[in-house]
């Protein structure tokens, strides 16, 4: 079992959708946790945001069955672009990890610093502490 934490709907797919496939193939179960809701996953001023952050939840979900069809997604639902790393995410992360129980987890490198998206680096230093309290 391997587990993919993602800041936004898309960035496991451009992250690791490659190496996700690729286990996906050999017989490994994947799991998707996304941790924001894809709310500003627009440059539409005037986009309907309640319809966007269905469109990215259905595309998050058609794009981990491509990867691997055996794929399971979970939404955590946090504000795009307003992510924080409180301890209370971090310990629905971690309970994420012990139900799961993944060989191996991957997520953003939080060390990346400033070509990061703050949501990228949150989300990596998020991981990091969830797995560690997992």
């Amino acid at each position: 079992m391997a587990l993919a934490i993602g800041a936004h709907p898309d960035d496991i797919e451009f992250g690791c959708g490659g190496t996700l496939a690729k286990w996906s193939a050999a017989g490994c179960s994947i799991h998707h946790l996304v941790i924001t809701d894809g709310s500003k996953g627009t440059w539409n001023p005037d986009a309907d945001i309640a319809s966007l952050i269905v469109t990215r939840r259905l595309e998050q979900t058609e794009a981990a069955r491509r990867l691997g069809g055996r794929s399971d997604v979970t939404f955590l639902d946090q504000i795009d672009g307003e992510l924080e790393e409180s301890m209370a995410l971090r310990s629905a992360i971690a309970r994420h990890i012990r139900v799961i129980k993944p060989d191996i987890v991957l997520g953003h490198d939080p060390w990346k610093r400033h070509r990061l998206h703050p949501d990228h680096r949150h989300a990596g230093f998020l991981t990091c502490d969830a797995i560690v309290a997992a």
